[in-house]
């Protein structure tokens, strides 16, 4: 376990180490900065050993079976053929662990030039990202998704830059490796939208809405996934979980007149903010929670920004508190420790 403090540690102390040396207003010492820690992210994962993450051994078999040509793997209609082939071709080449370091790398260094380019604070960005859910399940087990989630982070800067059609081009090559990253596809018409009293109004109903229609919705949509989904009794933690969402969602959405004219916190809010909001549907069975998981990497850029407009300084208070909180938690009690503790590299 101790590899993971190490680098939480190297990338919280480095907040101070750099705070003299004005780490978020130095574009060089900014971007060398991201550059270092998306390596030591990309190495902690892509040379994990394979019995680090539910499904690494599983992707390991499967890696290998493609690349000795086994007759018994068939690529259907339903499949991500993106994945697929990129096993098929790389593995002509590399080893397992190579490909391990490219879907890391496919994934971090995405996130990495999103936090240099849109947060405020990027050691607290990292900190966020390194310290959640999303980077322990995504980055240590699910490899299909984490290439997915790499292009949908992109599709976020052409947003940004309006530019649909790229954005559109990121989710389409996204849905190759898998087809989940497609409940992103509404965010691009959430640039344009105001914060008001109807819009709170409207996320409130929307939520009561969810919990009372859940499992109608969570029918529907488990038809369009590979792996046919049934309710689940499993308890994942999610329950905390989604009452912190909600705080961090209802505290940014309770002072949107400080910040809506600021489209770096407005949008990262209301992107995040559908993270609680598909909760109750995906509460009915854990193993979708993987749909947040694109919603949520963007508390990384919504706490920063608003922290640095605030001048509400208890509001500053509760949110660090907060975040802290969640980082804590995550590490400590949610079952990604289950799957990912202790770390070993891939030699020992």
């Amino acid at each position: 376990m101790y590899i993971y403090f190490i680098i939480f540690l190297i990338i919280l102390l480095s907040s101070y180490i750099f705070h003299k040396a004005e780490l978020n207003n130095n574009i060089v010492l900014r971007r060398n900065y991201c550059i270092g820690v998306a390596i030591v992210l990309v190495l902690l994962s892509g040379l994990r050993h394979e019995s680090i993450g539910l499904d690494t051994v599983m992707y390991k078999y499967i890696y290998y079976d493609i690349r000795a040509g086994s007759d018994s793997l068939i690529v259907d209609d339903e499949a991500e053929i993106g994945f697929f082939y990129l096993m098929k071709y790389f593995g002509l080449y590399f080893d397992y662990q190579i490909f391990l370091i490219l879907v890391a790398s496919l994934s971090i260094i995405p996130v990495s030039f999103i936090i240099y380019t849109y947060s405020r604070n990027v050691c607290l960005s990292f900190l966020i990202f390194y310290s959640s859910i999303l980077f322990h399940a995504l980055e240590f087990a699910a490899e299909r998704q984490a290439i997915a989630f790499g292009f949908v982070v992109i599709a976020y800067h052409f947003i940004m830059q309006r530019k649909l059609i790229l954005y559109l081009s990121c989710l389409a090559i996204g849905f190759l490796f898998h087809k989940s990253c497609f409940v992103f596809l509404p965010c691009y018409w959430l640039y344009n939208l105001e914060i008001c009293k109807r819009t709170v109004i409207f996320l409130g109903i929307s939520l009561a809405i969810s919990f009372a229609t859940g499992t109608l919705i969570f029918s529907y949509v488990v038809k369009f996934w590979r792996i046919e989904y049934g309710l689940s009794e499993e308890d994942a933690g999610g329950e905390r979980l989604f009452f912190l969402l909600c705080v961090f969602a209802y505290i940014g959405l309770s002072f949107y007149k400080d910040y809506n004219n600021n489209i770096n916190v407005r949008l990262p809010l209301l992107i995040f903010s559908l993270s609680p909001l598909i909760w109750p549907v995906l509460n009915i069975n854990p193993a979708l929670y993987r749909l947040q998981y694109y919603f949520d990497f963007f508390l990384a850029l919504y706490v920063p920004n608003y922290l640095y407009i605030s001048a509400n300084g208890k509001i500053r208070k509760i949110i660090c508190f907060l975040s802290a909180f969640l980082m804590i938690y995550v590490l400590f009690k949610m079952r990604t420790a289950e799957a990912y503790y202790p770390y070993k590299f891939f030699w020992e």
